[in-house]
């Protein structure tokens, strides 16, 4: 209220000086008179500072943790410096053991194991963790699957991604396949994991479709059918370059395994130590190599295909070796030149250079099982060793001229073959070249076909008929009697494999002896004598050839699935030599025992030296258990779902997939989960052959968490008031609880003595309850002291004006300082009584 004052008399004083002493010395005083001012601001305002200091009452506790209840903390006011004190150290408490609870909380999270995150979620990347398997593949990187699960959509990757299945199996729930890879590099890799196609799911194509540069699968075993399309298409990138990498799978499947179609600059890769049974053919490899230089190699791999082939090259280079290849034709419908192990199209190269290639079981038709078959859109195909057959030919180019016009042609130079040799001679640019290699099983159909086969070298077995054999050496026979003779073992070339019971042999040459087939005719052309030990053989003798040995196999399994030796047994039609390996019954029958399916041809020879080849064919032999997949222990809440067979199936490496699995739970049907426990479950499965597999399973049952409640927490403090305070009970409390949260609005006041009128000690009881029913009560005390009295510094004469020594707190809300401005106003009073008197001096000294 002096501001109008001390700015009016300060103004007149300044208006004096000016006039009297001029400008120059108003300025000095006017800074001498403010920096005065100043420092006694100053003073007065830190003195004031410290002895007024007033907690503000918005104050009173500060906001809960952000992490835990967010709760708001109550208003506070301090009715004295002690009680401001009091209040700041409760809030730092408060703030402290918030801090306390926060960081144990923090603890126990971060405590939670490795192994109990795995089971929570599906996947992960380094240390870092996901819900789903979706999340992590869209992220890409070195994705590690955690537990067995099921897609049921289609996801896409665009990432650079190896997916690491290890023992963990993907259900494929999802239509067509269930990854559709677009990025440069995408890897699957797998230790006793894989990928199933459930029975259940009838839209599935495969497993992944895949735009990539460089795709590799790793391991794992990979099953189920589909209705359309391969497991694994393999698309062309937009960098049209690209590998694929294939090592230690096993695949069952009704359909096609894997397949690549497109136009390369360059496309390579390797098939390696991997296992395919399949109906339909294993490998597609449809590559336009603009370059020639694309290059697969294929290297102990096995193979047991229905239809066939096991792989069809279309384009490219592609190298075999150490496979094991085998087409059943136990299949209905499709293409009957399909029925082959190799199949080559469209100019492809192929390099053969060890290995077994079959298709000449008893299940091909008429036209079907070839081992090597280049079709009409022609290729080249160069065998360096192996082994193959086929029912139809072991060999066979054909080109539809018109309309392809490449060339097939087979270039051999070392291995086993049995079955025909065809080059159709309809076109011209066909060719089979024999440089070498053992052939066996030929018939009229390769000899009547001869233009296009070019023969170099190699051993043959031939059946030929109307042949005129030239008889170089002379060889044994016996007389028995004057008009029968017997010619036996074979001395001379092209004499008993060249010809055929009910054949006719013209002799050309003056000759000694001769061998032939029994029932053979034997016309002298020559004109001279033939003799026989000597002996001149009349005319009207008969020459009679030693019949070549037959022989009848049987089987002791009788040709049905066993899981036990097979005994062997040849009866031939007449006397013959032993057989190395087999135990002689007698001179007409032989035994043999095979621990293993073996496909053999065995050589007899009779007394006279006629030899004869048996085929054995020891099949369905099956001593290796079949294998249950999916079998883990799991632990379930109470209450929930649970499918035993679910992401359970089980194979069987001769068999096939086997869908008869007996499950027993502790001896009954299934499993209760609506009952806590521990159950036992017995997996079983038996092959056609009686090997039976037996797994047990753990199903634990646990009752559903109850989630533990914590009582809430009522924060307040003793209080000490002066009489003729305010007090507001709920000013000074708070409460917080670990589940529901801030629960200060619900706290109720059971009891409230306090009266700030009369000084004594009075209590305050709260109560708050929670959400579930569990509450907390405190009672604090509150202190009403009585107020201080005022002891004057003259008792005997009381001095009004002089300020009291009470420090409370300026009740009109005036923060200036009084004794600033009743200096300030002091001295300008006397300013202007020194200017006063001065001036009336200079007056009466002017008269």
């Amino acid at each position: 209220m002096f501001e109008p004052l001390i700015l009016f008399l300060s103004h007149t004083m300044l208006q004096i000086i000016y006039k009297e002493k001029g400008e120059i010395f108003v300025r000095k005083l006017l800074g001498i008179f403010l920096s005065f001012s100043l420092i006694m601001t100053m003073f007065s305002t830190t003195a004031y500072a410290e002895e007024n200091a007033v907690p503000n009452e918005n104050n009173y506790l500060s906001e809960e943790l952000e992490n835990n209840s967010q709760s708001d903390f109550v208003e506070s006011k301090s009715v004295d410096d002690e009680q401001a004190q009091k209040n700041v150290e409760k809030t730092e408490n408060l703030m402290q053991e918030e801090n306390a609870n926060h960081a144990v909380e923090k603890e126990i999270m971060n405590s939670v194991t490795k192994k109990e995150k795995e089971v929570t979620y599906e996947a992960k990347i380094g240390e870092t963790f996901y819900a789903t398997l979706k999340e992590a593949l869209m992220v890409g990187g070195e994705v590690t699957l955690l537990k067995d699960v099921s897609v049921n959509e289609i996801i896409e990757i665009t990432q650079d991604t190896t997916l690491d299945l290890g023992d963990f199996t993907i259900t494929d729930n999802a239509a067509k396949r269930p990854f559709v890879v677009r990025a440069e590099n995408f890897t699957i890799k797998a230790n006793n994991g894989g990928m199933v196609i459930p029975e259940s799911n009838n839209q599935a194509y495969g497993f992944v479709e895949a735009y990539v540069n460089n795709f590799s699968i790793l391991g794992g075993k990979y099953q189920g059918n589909t209705d359309n399309g391969r497991l694994f298409r393999i698309n062309t990138p937009e960098s049209k370059t690209g590998t694929i990498n294939v090592d230690g799978i096993v695949v069952n499947t009704n359909n096609e395994i894997i397949g690549h179609n497109g136009t390369y600059t360059n496309y390579s890769g390797s098939i390696r130590n991997s296992e395919f049974y399949t109906g339909m053919r294993s490998m597609y490899f449809d590559i336009i190599d603009t370059a020639e230089t694309s290059t697969i190699t294929i290297d102990n791999t096995k193979a047991v295909i229905a239809r066939g082939p096991v792989i069809e090259v279309a384009g490219g280079n592609t190298v075999l070796s150490n496979n094991d290849w085998t087409v059943t034709g136990n299949y209905e419908g499709g293409y009957t030149w399909a029925r082959t192990a190799v199949g080559v199209g469209y100019g492809a190269n192929v390099t053969i250079k060890s290995g077994k290639y079959h298709a000449d079981s008893e299940f091909m038709k008429e036209n079907e099982g070839y081992g090597v078959y280049i079709y009409t859109s022609g290729g080249t195909v160069n065998i360096e060793g192996g082994s193959f057959s086929g029912t139809t030919a072991a060999l066979r180019a054909d080109v539809d001229k018109g309309t392809y016009n490449t060339p097939a042609n087979i270039i051999v130079n070392n291995g086993e073959f049995n079955g025909d040799l065809l080059a159709k001679t309809n076109t011209g640019i066909e060719s089979i070249v024999v440089n070498g290699g053992n052939f066996s099983g030929l018939t009229d159909a390769t000899l009547n076909n001869t233009n296009n086969v070019q023969v170099n070298g190699g051993a043959f077995d031939l059946d030929v008929t109307n042949k005129v054999v030239e008889v170089k050496e002379s060889i044994a026979v016996t007389k028995n009697n004057d008009t029968n003779y017997y010619i036996g073992k074979e001395k001379v070339k092209e004499a008993l494999d060249h010809v055929m019971k009910g054949d006719k042999i013209a002799i050309i040459q003056n000759v000694t002896e001769i061998q032939v087939p029994d029932g053979v005719t034997v016309e002298n052309k020559t004109g001279n004598d033939i003799t026989v030990n000597g002996d001149v053989v009349k005319d009207n003798a008969t020459i009679v050839v030693d019949e070549v040995p037959t022989a009848k196999v049987v089987y002791s399994h009788e040709g049905n699935w066993t899981n036990e030796d097979v005994t062997v047994t040849i009866t031939t039609s007449e006397p013959i030599e032993d057989i190395r390996g087999w135990t002689k019954v007698d001179e007409q029958t032989f035994t043999k025992v095979y621990a293993d399916n073996t496909l053999e041809n065995i050589t007899i020879t009779d007394m006279t030296g006629n030899s004869n080849k048996i085929k054995v064919d020891v099949k369905n032999i099956d001593k290796q258990a079949p294998e249950i997949r999916g079998v883990k222990d799991i632990s379930l809440v109470q209450g929930s779902n649970f499918d035993p067979l679910e992401g359970v199936s089980a194979y069987d490496y001769e068999c096939g997939a086997i869908k008869d699995i007996r499950v027993t739970v502790n001896g009954q049907p299934s499993v209760d989960t609506n009952v806590v426990g521990i159950y036992e479950l017995q997996y079983s499965v038996s092959d056609m052959a009686g090997n039976t597999t037996t797994v047990k399973r753990i199903v634990t049952v646990n009752p559903k968490e109850e989630t533990l409640n914590h009582a809430p927490i009522i924060k307040a403090d003793d209080i000490t008031l002066t009489v003729g305070d305010k007090f507001d009970p709920r000013k000074y409390v708070a409460a917080i609880d670990n589940e529901d949260g801030n629960l200060t609005e619900i706290i109720e006041i059971l009891e409230n003595t306090v009266n700030t009128l009369k000084p004594g000690t009075y209590q305050v009881t709260y109560k708050v309850t929670d959400k579930e029913g569990a509450s907390s009560r405190k009672v604090i005390k509150v202190v009403v002291n009585a107020k201080k009295e005022i002891i004057p510094s003259t008792p005997e004469k009381p001095n009004a004006n002089k300020p009291s020594n009470d420090k409370g707190r300026v009740e009109t809300g005036d923060q200036t300082n009084v004794g600033l401005y009743s200096s300030l106003f002091a001295i300008s009073v006397l300013c202007i009584t020194i200017l006063a008197v001065w001036k009336k001096k200079n007056a009466l000294e002017n008269k």
